[in-house]
């Protein structure tokens, strides 16, 4: 059996982006106000390490539908990629201006300040999206930030609702 290596499979997703790009390119001159196809093109872009056309497209989205949570949270990876640390974070807490109810900005932002070591900050933001959608991995980021920070969390306990079963 042949192991692949991480080089191989970071070249492979590296070519299906690059085939990704030419597609959205194609999709984006049929339709170039889809904030949907200009925000895939950016990953795609980012994907294949062109982080300035990814900035580009992303923020052309975020221009067309300035509350798309999903194109905002990603400009503001990419801000971060690049080392824009002031940026990312206003447009993190723009994602949540935005989307105050989807859990997935708490978890982005959250991703974002525990790589920046702001492990408190971070705890809060996780527990707000474990508090959306309690699950597993949300449960597992609160518990790495607050070892972090020296805290102890105990899991909550979730009640499920009971389903009726029968006529």
């Amino acid at each position: 059996m042949e192991m692949k290596r991480a080089d191989d499979t970071d070249a492979t997703l590296a070519e299906r982006s690059k085939e990704a790009i030419k597609i959205y390119l194609q999709l984006a001159e049929m339709v170039p106000q889809n904030t949907e196809i200009r925000t895939k093109l950016g990953s795609a872009y980012l994907r294949t390490g062109d982080l300035d056309k990814a900035i580009e497209q992303t923020e052309l989205a975020v221009q067309l539908d300035p509350l798309y949570a999903f194109a905002i949270i990603n400009l503001a990876g990419m801000y971060a990629t690049r080392g824009e640390f002031d940026r990312a974070e206003a447009v993190y807490e723009r994602a949540i201006e935005v989307a105050p109810s989807m859990w997935e900005t708490y978890l982005a932002y959250g991703d974002y300040l525990l790589k920046r070591r702001r492990y408190s900050e971070s705890v809060s933001l996780f527990q707000q999206a474990y508090q959306m959608k309690p699950q597993d991995m949300l449960w597992q980021r609160i518990q790495q930030a607050a070892q972090y920070a020296g805290l102890v969390f105990t899991r909550p306990s979730i009640r499920h609702r009971s389903r009726r079963v029968g006529f």
